[in-house]
């Protein structure tokens, strides 16, 4: 809804304390008082460009004023469009908002972890996988193997819209808020469902918000704490990492790594290496891995992580059966 206001050419101030000319003038204080008896609300923001440029003063200037219903001012956004080709007028473009917007992602499918069948995932590898040899050439299978179990019992998939809070009962409430949103996105009854749709959404933001903050707490679980509060910070960027380490410095050190410190001057004599026939004893380094080493490697892989360059999740390595176990242990001793 856009009115026309019975306002002179002038520029507005955004910085001052009503509306008008820089000056804050009588005609600013009128149409303020003319606003506020038509129930309409001025929708400004100093962070778009001026609409109008004028060429003999050379600066922008703002002598229209967009103007709302107050009913509607919280879900109207202002935008100052392109300049118009051979003038020094901007068009002034003002979009009106349902009462509750979706928050749109990019598609990308994820393991749903919570609902995951584990035990019908080990079985079919298990069943499967004396089928594969253990060798390191066929590494590739058993991942193959592993991504088509967890495909058949882990759950997965994007929910590209989503808005929070929204509970059973106020999903019935959006369906026929957009059934007469579509109708008439200004009569009373659109009016009166977005402002319950939102209230009940709210109520619900609000309880699950509470939940979260009673039951988050730095012994059971830490990184969740410490994610919230990363959330409720005011800055949300990284700060540049700075580093005094030059280039030319890198290349002196890979040149000093290179040379060998130890280098003697061939002094023209030849010792000849005595070999024992004595058997030497097994250097724990080459000596074949053990199930016990294998389960406490696998214990000790932190689960919420991403996978790997195998696509591989530390929580799908975690719940392999047996003979999965016995499969990596022999192809990682080969």
């Amino acid at each position: 809804m856009q009115e026309e206001i019975p306002y002179q050419h002038g520029d507005f101030n955004a910085h001052s304390t009503s509306w008008g000319y820089e000056n804050n003038n009588q005609d600013g204080d009128e149409v303020e008082t003319w606003l506020e008896s038509k129930h309409l609300t001025l929708i400004h923001n100093a962070k778009l460009p001026k609409s109008f440029h004028s060429a003999r003063w050379k600066r922008g200037y703002n002598p229209d004023l967009a103007c709302v219903s107050s009913d509607i001012a919280s879900r109207t956004e202002k935008e100052v469009l392109d300049p118009i080709p051979h003038t020094q007028h901007r068009p002034i473009a003002i979009t009106v908002r349902s009462a509750l917007q979706a928050t749109t992602v990019p598609f990308r499918r994820r393991f749903n972890l919570r609902k995951a069948d584990w035990l019908s995932f080990q079985q079919e590898i298990e069943h499967s996988i004396s089928n594969i040899p253990p060798f390191p050439n066929n590494y590739s299978n058993f991942t193959d193997l592993v991504k088509r179990s967890a495909r058949r019992h882990i759950p997965r998939g994007c929910q590209t819209q989503y808005i929070p809070g929204l509970s059973e009962t106020s999903s019935d409430l959006l369906k026929a808020y957009y059934e007469e949103y579509n109708k008439d996105p200004f009569s009373s009854t659109t009016m009166e469902l977005g402002e319950t749709l939102i209230s009940e959404v709210g109520e619900e933001r609000r309880k699950v918000w509470k939940e979260m903050i009673e039951n988050t707490n730095m012994t059971n679980n830490s990184r969740k704490a410490w994610a919230t509060i990363r959330r409720l910070g005011e800055d949300h960027t990284t700060p540049p990492i700075i580093t005094t380490v030059t280039a030319n410095s890198v290349a002196s050190q890979q040149v000093a790594n290179g040379r060998n410190q130890n280098r003697r001057q061939p002094t023209g004599e030849h010792h000849r290496t005595v070999v024992s026939d004595q058997p030497q004893p097994a250097s724990p380094l080459t000596k074949p891995f053990d199930i016990e080493e294998l389960e406490t490697a696998m214990g000790k892989l932190k689960p919420g992580k991403a996978a790997g360059f195998d696509d591989i999740l530390a929580e799908m390595i975690q719940h392999l059966g047996p003979n999965a176990k016995t499969w990596l242990l022999e192809m990682l001793n080969t």
